[in-house]
């Protein structure tokens, strides 16, 4: 696979990631907060459950298009947006 420069990848690409990893780094956090308000064991697994697989998923599928996208993954995605 070829790796796009920087002046090749459109800018809200970076905003776009950035929003991702927010919102992968608080889901998980939340939806298991969420267990304590439900009070319900099965329910409260359930939720913890999806929270985790939700929050994988999403960090490996965020990482693997920065991977993708910036030669130098993170840091030149960092470097780029500031």
């Amino acid at each position: 696979m070829m790796r796009q420069q920087e002046s090749e990848v459109p800018k809200t690409t970076g905003y776009i990631l950035g929003i991702g990893q927010v919102i992968q780094l608080l889901s998980f956090p939340l939806l298991v907060m969420g267990q304590f308000l439900l009070q319900t064991d099965d329910l409260s697994l359930v939720i913890a459950s999806a929270a985790l697989v939700l929050a994988v998923g999403n960090f490996v599928v965020l990482y693997q298009l920065q991977q993708a996208l910036f030669e130098n993954g993170t840091t030149e995605w960092m470097s780029w947006v500031s």
